[in-house]
């Protein structure tokens, strides 16, 4: 089923976990620590901000590509995606 929403939904439609997770569609925030010791390479580490919502469940990323059909939210219990309503054609979710 395709479960569709105006907004974040408080609870998923499938388990009813509070633990819903905002999907991030693009190339991730990366930061560079320069190392120039001996010669070494760059390292290169997401954004703490960021590492820090994915790892609390806050958001999950979604690829690099966020596509029409895409959805906007995941349940981090069940993996239930959770889709957004179209602006044009709004669906009640159930």
């Amino acid at each position: 089923m395709n479960w569709q929403y105006e907004t974040k939904p408080p609870k998923c439609p499938v388990c009813e976990s509070t633990h819903i997770a905002e999907i991030q569609y693009g190339t991730p925030i990366y930061v560079t620590q320069n190392k120039y010791i001996l010669g070494e390479e760059n390292e290169i580490y997401l954004d703490p901000e960021l590492e820090a919502q994915i790892k609390s469940g806050e958001i999950v990323l979604g690829g690099c590509f966020q596509f029409k059909d895409s959805p906007a939210w995941r349940c981090n219990n069940c993996k239930t995606k959770l889709y957004k309503s179209p602006k044009d054609n709004p669906q009640n979710a159930t």
